[in-house]
């Protein structure tokens, strides 16, 4: 069985990749994941790794995708 991963390992992920900016967009979705992305931000913060968490039906539009 494959699974999603944890939110520090993809925090750790994004750094590791150099990711600009990440965002999570599992959770809440489905009624079988119930992980929070607290656990997520949090280790971004610990890792300087840029994030932003949006709420249900925010829109996020980045520079140059107009």
């Amino acid at each position: 069985m494959l699974n999603n991963l944890d939110g520090a390992e993809a925090a750790a992920l994004a750094r590791l990749v150099g990711a600009r900016l990440t965002v999570p967009c599992h959770y809440g979705m489905f009624a079988f994941n119930t992980a929070s992305p607290e656990l997520f931000v949090a280790e971004c913060g610990r890792l300087g790794q840029a994030h932003r968490l949006l709420r249900a039906g925010e829109r996020l539009t980045l520079p140059g995708s107009e």
